[in-house]
């Protein structure tokens, strides 16, 4: 059994329909979204700390709000499909957790719920997990994240065809490959 990651179902969710949509209006309109939203994220955790930074940083709290209330109010939407879970991870204290889980269907997923499905993994630290294949802008769930280190590629065909375009790669493995022969030819 492979191993799952918190947050995976959900943007495996939203990733096969962003995939499968990406062309259409409301994939498209979805897409700036989330898109609009990362940027405005990302800008914001840039800030410092104090002073205008602060200020700034509440300006885009109300922006992102207006923006996740007018895109929540422009497509319907089903309640958001789940399951609770109840977790005993500590000695005296049992929480209820509400996880997100795919429809049984996710081609037949309103954009709604999709936008929802977003707002969860927003509201979970999770958002910028939800990425595009640096190769094919493909949307995947990236399981490594980090400072060190990021799922960058959807496939390792992805991953090898785009090395494969890099001058500098290229130069290694011709390197690599000349040194390899001649230690070859020493051996044999």
């Amino acid at each position: 059994m492979a191993k799952s990651f918190y947050g995976q179902e959900a943007s495996t969710f939203i990733a096969e329909w962003l995939n499968a949509r990406d062309m259409s209006p409301q994939g498209k309109r979805i897409v700036q979204f989330i898109e609009k939203v990362n940027a405005l994220w990302d800008r914001g955790q840039q800030l410092p700390g104090t002073g205008r930074g602060l200020v700034e940083k509440g300006r885009i709290v109300s922006r992102l709000q207006r923006m996740f209330w007018r895109e929540c109010l422009r497509f319907k939407s089903d309640p958001y499909f789940g399951r609770i879970v109840v977790d005993c991870g500590r000695k005296h204290e049992t929480r209820i957790l509400w996880r997100p889980g795919p429809p049984p269907d996710w081609r037949k997923a309103k954009p709604g719920t999709v936008l929802s499905a977003f707002v969860w993994l927003a509201s979970q630290g999770l958002r910028e997990r939800l990425t595009r294949c640096q190769h094919c802008s493909r949307w995947m769930f990236a399981k490594a994240w980090g400072r060190r280190r990021r799922h960058t590629f959807c496939s390792r065909a992805c991953r090898q065809a785009h090395y494969a375009q890099n001058e500098e790669v290229k130069q290694r493995w011709a390197e690599y490959m000349r040194e390899r022969r001649r230690r070859l030819k020493l051996q044999g």
